[in-house]
């Protein structure tokens, strides 16, 4: 078993060239998966974070009042965000690339905001880092995400892998 992580693009190209045999990501809406099968499994959520005792805890987050301030966001070809990029086009906003622990290490001194998919956190990490999520006017909304694959793969062991995650998952 090997694991990767890359941009989906990347992954997407490594798939169809046959390098990979399946790829568990979000669904990206801009791109092209021909020849690709496509397994809906759920949906995941972006989400701003801060301190619970910081300034922003209590606002309802619009464009106009996180211009010029930090976000940090988790690695640079992260779906979050290219979405987050694409939400605020035209506004001055100030994105840094961090690691999920230090996002939520720097949210929580309650002078930054920090951009995370809420199911890639613990729970036990938001009493941990004292963080909270903030109301946002900015449609993060839900993501997609789920399995591809390449449908006329005769590898066994991975059609007997999208059996089990058919039969439990969906």
């Amino acid at each position: 078993l090997n694991l990767i992580c890359e941009e989906n693009q990347e992954m997407m190209k490594k798939l169809k060239r046959g390098e990979l045999d399946i790829v568990f990501a979000k669904k990206d809406l801009h791109q092209e998966i021909n020849g690709v099968t496509y397994i809906k499994l759920g949906y995941l959520h972006d989400v701003i974070i801060a301190g619970r005792n910081s300034e922003f805890a209590t606002k309802n987050l619009t464009l106009e009042n996180i211009e010029e301030q930090i976000i940090y966001v988790p690695r640079v070809y992260a779906q979050a965000v290219y979405r987050i990029k694409e939400l605020t086009l035209g506004k001055e906003v100030k994105l840094k690339n961090s690691s999920y622990n230090t996002i939520l290490k720097l949210a929580s001194t309650g002078k930054v905001l920090g951009l995370i998919t809420r199911e890639y956190v613990k729970e036990d990490e938001y009493e941990k880092f004292k963080i909270k999520e903030v109301q946002t006017s900015i449609n993060l909304g839900e993501i997609e995400f789920g399995i591809f694959y390449i449908k006329s793969s005769k590898f066994k062991e991975l059609n007997n892998l999208i059996k089990l995650i058919k039969k439990y998952f969906l």
